[in-house]
């Protein structure tokens, strides 16, 4: 009998880890051939900020992606492993995926192999030297999408000062492009 007890607490034990996970794969960008992840919580509704792999978030460090299927395996200290898929969106059609080009100087680009952007949620592209592109999608008249984009610089005493903050809208499926002086985007399906 004790035998039994001392297994059934191993194996309750061996699956907490699992039953405690309530993570959600948000999205991600492939920027400059470096791929980040965003994760939420949906217990706490925490989210994560937007971690390469081998970075932790509740946890768990992410392992390894298949872009392909866009499958997502995070791993625990315990071992356990999480698969995770790229969430549904709420909005039908809701996802666009783009690829293109950062400025962010004078002759200097950000390659953007891929990117999933959401309907009505933010996505931050980080690049070098303390610079962000956050950009958020939003219906917007006639069919059109509305892409909102501001460009930060993280500042000495670790505040963020805006450089720029452009808005374009474009139809779906169709390049797009914006440049304000030396910053801007081009992104395609």
């Amino acid at each position: 009998m004790q035998i039994r007890m001392n297994v059934l607490a191993m194996l309750v034990l061996a699956f907490a880890p699992l039953a405690d996970a309530a993570l959600e794969f948000c999205g991600y960008t492939i920027v400059s051939n470096e791929a980040r992840f965003s994760l939420e919580d949906t217990d706490s509704k925490t989210s994560s900020a937007w971690l390469p792999l081998g970075k932790s978030f509740q946890d768990y460090t992410i392992t390894s992606f298949d872009s392909a299927k866009e499958v997502l395996l995070l791993t625990n200290a315990a071992g356990a492993t999480l698969r995770l898929t790229m969430r549904s969106s709420p909005i039908k059609d809701a996802r666009i995926r783009v690829s293109g080009t950062i400025k962010v100087g004078s002759g200097e680009t950000a390659e953007v192999t891929k990117a999933t952007l959401v309907m009505g949620e933010e996505t931050t592209f980080v690049l070098k030297n303390g610079l962000t592109l956050r950009l958020k999608l939003s219906p917007f008249e006639n069919n059109t999408i509305r892409y909102d984009a501001v460009f930060e610089k993280l500042q000495s005493d670790g505040t963020q000062k805006i450089m720029s903050a452009p808005a374009v809208i474009a139809l779906p499926g169709k390049q797009f492009e914006v440049q304000v002086g030396d910053l801007g985007f081009s992104f395609g399906p």
